[in-house]
């Protein structure tokens, strides 16, 4: 009986310890995944890189390195989006654009999120995987100092398969003349 008691004590103390364990990587994983706020530079543009982006959902979404240029690479799931965290030091208006690479033939349906702010835009295709682009993207008001949470979210890609090679979202502030 003693005997018993014993092992049933020795069998929860490793089970225990597994649990403890497992969620100690769980944290770990959490932690790893955690990306910085970004902030803006001097003149106040806000550069949303690949590599400060997290990726959520179930797909090949990876960062990678092409050519020399950082991006969110092997993107052929709707299922997947991409997230940022920042804040901006000037309230207004802001030019989204896009830096992005899609084969002939491709085009891309998404939404760009921000806050509550929605833009749905279509990207077609830059000539190839390694063929870079800038684009606008439109328009969003942001106000300063609150977190802001952007996020790309496909909806559909025709064409082929592949969603796009994101490099960087930049939001550019727009200076708009004060009438005398």
């Amino acid at each position: 009986m003693k005997r018993t008691l014993l092992s049933i004590i020795k069998i929860l103390l490793v089970i225990a310890l597994v649990v403890g364990i497992c969620l100690s990587l769980v944290k770990l994983a959490e932690w790893k995944d955690r990306k910085p706020v970004i902030k803006p530079d001097a003149q106040g543009n806000i550069f949303l890189e690949a590599a400060d982006a997290s990726i959520a959902g179930i797909g090949t979404a990876r960062y990678n390195i092409l050519n020399g240029v950082k991006n969110i690479g092997w993107w052929d799931h709707t299922t997947q989006s991409l997230q940022w965290r920042f804040i901006a030091n000037k309230q207004g208006l802001y030019e989204v654009k896009l830096n992005y690479a899609l084969p002939s033939g491709l085009e891309t349906d998404f939404v760009l999120s921000v806050n509550d702010h929605q833009l749905n835009c279509v990207i077609t295709s830059t000539g190839g995987w390694d063929q870079w682009l800038e684009v606008s993207l439109g328009q969003i008001n942001l106000t300063a100092s609150q977190p802001h949470i952007a996020s790309i979210k496909p909806l559909r890609t025709t064409g082929g398969v592949g969603i796009m090679n994101l490099c960087k979202l930049h939001l550019k502030p727009i200076t708009i003349a004060k009438q005398e």
